[in-house]
């Protein structure tokens, strides 16, 4: 019993620092606007939801819902990054061009910490489905994409952003849950051992 109740918190431990990002709460067709935020992530970017059963303008029935998200602000790029910053870890995300687009855009990843470079990548994404790129990129707090359109002329689409943050930016809920657990099996562990004594 001793080792399942360790193996629960390591278990736990590990799923409070994952996240994915995939926009099954927000309403869809519709256009929110800037500076949305969806699971601790942040966007900087205007943002429209799209689902399979409200595809609205994109430009095919994406699988789930997803954001189409653009540069409003004619910056070059939209971004995204914790809510209340902060560093994290890229793992994985689901891309394609979206609304006014071009095909063949190529796009550009950019992983910074404190606005310096540390990752990029440039991507061919479909217009016609989503593509997902593995990246495993650590130690970032913002991540640009750019892709040639800026304005209004074209959206980009993502789904399931997959990331992790460092231990010390767990929530506190989430750290009291663990010491609990801990407190638990230690508990546990001495009331067996006077037992066998």
């Amino acid at each position: 019993m001793k080792k399942y109740l360790l193996l629960a918190g390591l278990l736990l431990s590990g799923l409070a620092n994952a996240g994915i990002v995939d926009f099954e709460t927000k309403p869809a067709f519709s256009c929110q606007g800037t500076n949305q935020v969806d699971n601790g992530i942040a966007f900087n970017g205007f943002a429209c939801y799209y689902s399979n059963s409200s595809p609205g303008d994109f430009p095919f029935v994406p699988s789930s819902k997803v954001i189409g998200i653009a540069d409003f602000q004619n910056r070059g790029y939209v971004s995204f990054g914790l809510q209340g910053g902060g560093s994290f870890s890229l793992s994985k995300m689901a891309i394609a061009l979206a609304v006014y687009s071009t095909p063949g855009d190529l796009l550009t990843v950019t992983g910074l910490f404190n606005g310096a470079n540390l990752h990029s990548a440039v991507l061919a994404p479909s217009k016609s489905a989503f593509t997902d790129y593995s990246f495993n990129w650590n130690g970032v707090d913002e991540v640009r994409l750019s892709w040639g359109q800026s304005g209004w002329a074209g959206y980009l689409g993502l789904d399931n952003i997959q990331y992790n943050m460092p231990a010390e930016t767990v929530s506190a809920p989430s750290s009291f849950i663990l010491l609990g657990l801990s407190l638990i099996g230690f508990g546990y562990s001495r009331k067996l051992k006077s037992r066998r004594n």
